[in-house]
C-alpha cells in the first residue's frame, strides 16, 4: 500500500530570520531554503518569518521583483498547505502590504506577545533594540513612499539594492554585542515575558535564565539556522540536506 504522507503538528512552529534574497543570491542558498520550506510544510503548523527575508522589500501596485518571483510561489505553497505563515517586518522590510497578504502571509510591524502552551514569547525582529534606524524612519514617511514608487523599478530596486548592501555588509563584519539584548531580555523577562525571539543580529545565540530564554535566530546565507517552538520551549537548529 503506498504510505500516507506524514500531517504535520499543528503544536510545532518554524522559524527562520535574515535570509536577505537579492538578485546575486547564490542558487543554493535559495534551493535550500525551499528544501526548508518543504520540512515545514512536512512537520509544522506553523512558520515565523522573523523579518528581512527579502534584502529590500518595497510594494510596488502592479511590479514583481522578477528575483523574488520563486520565492513568493514556495511560500504560497506553504500557505495552500495548510502552514500558517507569520512574517514580522524587520528593517530592511521598508513597505509590506498586500500583495503578501495574498500569498496567505499574516504581517506584524510591531513586538507581539504569542502564548503557546502557557508560555508568553515575545516576537519582534530586533532591530529597534541596538540602534534606530533612519533610512526606514525617512522611507516609511507617506511623502518618501509616494514619491519613492514614482522612480521606475529598475532604478529603484537598483539603489535600494546599494544601500542593503552597505546596510548588511556593516552588519557581517562588526561583531555584534549581545550584551545589550541580554540587558532587554532580562527586563523583559521581569515583565512576566517567558521567551524571546527575534532575528536581527545575523549570529545565532541562545541565552537562559533559569526557564527563561532569549532565541535570536541568525541568518541563513551564512549559518542556516532557524529556531523551534515545540510545547512552548525554543531550541535552535542548522539546516542540512537530507541524504540522498
Amino acid at each position: 500500500m503506498p504510505k500516507k504522507p506524514k500531517r504535520n503538528n499543528k503544536n510545532l512552529i518554524f522559524a527562520v530570520s535574515d535570509t536577505h534574497f537579492h538578485n546575486r543570491s547564490p542558487e543554493n542558498d535559495i534551493e535550500d531554503f525551499f528544501l526548508f520550506l518543504e520540512k515545514v510544510r512536512r512537520e509544522a503548523g506553523k512558520l515565523i518569518l522573523l523579518g528581512d527575508i527579502f534584502d529590500f522589500y518595497f510594494e510596488y501596485k502592479t511590479v514583481i521583483p522578477r528575483t523574488y518571483f520563486p520565492v513568493f510561489c514556495e511560500l504560497q505553497k506553504t500557505s495552500k498547505s495548510g502552514v500558517e505563515i507569520h512574517y514580522w517586518a524587520g528593517n530592511h522590510d521598508f513597505w509590506l502590504g498586500d500583495f503578501i497578504r495574498d500569498l496567505g502571509v499574516i504581517l506584524h510591524f510591531y513586538p507581539e506577545v504569542i502564548t503557546v502552551c502557557g508560555r508568553r514569547i515575545l516576537i519582534e525582529h530586533g532591530h529597534n533594540i541596538d540602534s534606530p534606524d533612519i533610512l526606514r524612519t525617512i522611507l516609511q514617511n507617506r511623502l518618501s513612499r509616494a514619491l519613492y514608487s514614482i522612480i521606475h523599478p529598475d532604478i529603484g530596486i537598483g539603489l535600494a539594492g546599494i544601500v542593503s548592501r552597505l546596510s548588511r555588509a556593516a552588519s557581517e563584519n562588526s561583531a555584534p554585542d549581545i550584551s545589550q539584548f541580554i540587558r532587554y531580555a532580562q527586563g523583559k523577562f521581569a515583565q512576566d515575558i517567558d521567551s524571546i525571539l527575534m532575528g536581527h543580529i545575523h549570529h545565532p545565540h541562545l541565552y537562559r535564565e533559569g526557564e527563561k530564554t532569549l532565541a535570536i535566530v541568525g541568518d541563513w546565507f551564512n549559518h542556516r539556522s532557524f529556531g523551534i517552538i515545540s510545547n512552548g520551549r525554543i531550541s535552535l537548529n542548522r539546516f542540512s540536506q537530507p541524504p540522498m
